[in-house]
């Protein structure tokens, strides 16, 4: 992570510098929206609430130097339905709408998305979580969300 953040300050005017392992993989240096609140992965949950309709914005850092990753996300419905809407480094407060999101996850109850280093849409750098009260039947979502990186070794699978 240190190798990223050493060149971002260089790279403000370039915000889709290549990574650094692949220069053909993407790496957003460029922090779009610094309202949404940090997403550590490896760290333990965050919890919200949120009312029916509302959204919860997220960031989480993907340092370059991992290479081959796996980002997985978990979303735990505590109460009500809530679904997760992730977008790479070009689509900060990702929504509903097909237009306003890269990835996501909108079964009833807990959700759980994996998104690989060689999905075309992936890139480094910051990444963006959503987290939408769906439905409630007193009108009220509570969640617990959580991120992994996930080192991939050639031929192993992540499930």
């Amino acid at each position: 992570m240190q190798q990223c953040l050493a060149y971002a300050d260089e790279l403000t005017a370039w915000p889709h510098a290549n990574n650094f392992c692949d220069p053909h993989l993407v790496c957003h240096f460029d922090l779009k929206d610094p309202e949404s609140t940090l997403l550590h992965a490896g760290a333990d949950a965050l919890h919200g609430v949120l009312r029916v309709g509302e959204y919860n914005d997220y960031r989480l850092w993907i340092p370059a130097e991992m290479c081959r990753c796996t980002l997985r996300l978990q979303l735990k419905a505590q109460r009500g339905d809530t679904d997760l809407y992730v977008g790479n480094g070009d689509c900060p407060q990702p929504r509903l709408s097909a237009s306003r999101h890269t990835w996501h996850k909108a079964g009833f109850g807990d959700d759980k998305l994996l998104i690989n280093y060689f999905d075309p849409a992936f890139s480094f750098g910051w990444c963006y979580v959503s987290v939408y009260a769906a439905s409630s039947i007193d009108g009220v979502c509570e969640y617990s969300v959580a991120a992994q990186l996930l080192p991939v070794v050639s031929g192993q699978v992540i499930v």
